[in-house]
Formats: structure tokens, C-alpha cells, sequence
């Protein structure tokens, strides 16, 4: 068995080794909290960094529908656009090879005049018989005012 009594070159020196021991463990504490705080910062950093990428590529992906739903409707509206003038000159380049058959020379009035006569008998002829198919009397209209009270002759122009 030790005694119970040391010496103070002993006590000194297990009270440096303590101490310097204590020294390194709070030396090692700091250190920790250190890391700890650095790390705190950099998740802190990305994690904003991430949010505002995040937000940059939401607002980007939502530009780019709109712009993809405007791209889809100008492409259709170009693609109508294009129809309608095709047919336009289609329909233009079949009205220029018809009028060709009718070409006149100056001073050749005769032939559209028999064209308009023979059009005009024509459409004579056609409301001849549509009033005869709804059952209007071949001298003109009769005279409505018994059937419509009110009805008052038209009054002759004086020109």
C-alpha cells in the first residue's frame, strides 16, 4: 500500500499533466464547436443557394410553357395563315384561267352585253319559277290590306 502522502514535485507534475489534458480536451471542444458552426454555415449557405436556384428554375419553367403554349399557337396561326393563302391563291389563279376565256378587245362591248341579256333572261326565268312553285300569281303580288291592317299603298315617286 502507497502512503497517502505525496510530494509536491509529484503533486506539481499530475497537476501539469491534468491541466495540459484539460487544455487538450477543451482545445479539442473548440476545434468541434469550430467545425460545427462551419458546417452550420456552409449547409446554411447551399440551402439558400439551392432555394434561389430552385426559385430561378421554377420561374424559368413556368416562362418557358408560356413561351412553348405562344410558340405552339403562332406556329398554328402561321400554319392557318399559310392555308388561307394558298387557297387564296388557288382560288386567284383559277379566276385568272377562267377570265382568260373572256378576254376581249377594246371596243368588243357586244359579247358582254348578249352575256349580260342571256344572264338577266336566265334569272328571269328562275324567279318565274320559284314563284310559280310557291304559288304566287303570275301578274305580280295582290293587294295585302285586307289581311294586314294599316298596309298603305306606296306613294308613286314624283321624280
Amino acid at each position: 500500500m502507497q502512503w497517502p502522502l505525496i510530494s509536491r514535485r509529484r503533486h506539481e507534475a499530475e497537476l501539469a499533466r491534468v491541466k495540459a489534458d484539460r487544455e487538450r480536451i477543451r482545445g479539442e471542444r473548440n476545434q468541434f464547436l469550430r467545425d460545427r458552426d462551419t458546417q452550420k454555415a456552409v449547409a446554411r449557405k447551399a440551402t439558400e443557394q439551392y432555394a434561389d436556384l430552385y426559385d430561378q428554375h421554377a420561374a424559368t419553367v413556368i416562362v418557358n410553357n408560356h413561351l412553348t403554349e405562344d410558340l405552339t399557337a403562332a406556329r398554328k396561326e402561321l400554319s392557318e395563315e399559310r392555308q388561307v393563302s394558298e387557297s387564296l391563291a388557288r382560288q386567284i389563279q383559277g379566276l385568272a384561267d377562267r377570265l382568260r376565256g373572256y378576254e376581249s378587245v377594246d371596243g368588243d362591248d357586244e359579247s358582254w352585253r348578249s352575256r349580260y341579256e342571256a344572264e338577266k333572261k336566265r334569272a328571269d326565268q328562275l324567279q318565274q319559277q320559284l314563284d310559280d312553285a310557291v304559288g304566287l300569281p303570275k301578274n305580280g303580288s295582290q293587294d295585302s290590306s285586307h289581311w294586314q291592317p294599316g298596309y298603305q299603298e306606296p306613294k308613286a315617286d314624283a321624280s
